[in-house]
């Protein structure tokens, strides 16, 4: 699961490439409309993959199928 979705989630940058860090901080500091939708849709994923009741059926029906084979 990639846990950054470009644009969706936050934004991913090249490694070391500072001077795009400075814009993308830049425009998230500036844009209030970018930074609240990124960290809303950011919750949510996080919420809706990583809750754990999400997780517990995830391994409930795993050992499960682990059980009948």
């Amino acid at each position: 699961i990639d846990i950054i979705s470009h644009g969706k989630t936050g934004i991913l940058i090249k490694l070391k490439d500072t001077h795009e860090m400075s814009k993308v901080l830049y425009n998230l500091c500036t844009n209030d409309e970018l930074r609240l939708e990124i960290g809303k849709s950011a919750k949510i994923f996080v919420k809706n993959t990583f809750d754990i009741k999400i997780i517990n059926n995830k391994w409930k029906k795993m050992l499960s199928r682990l059980s009948k084979n």
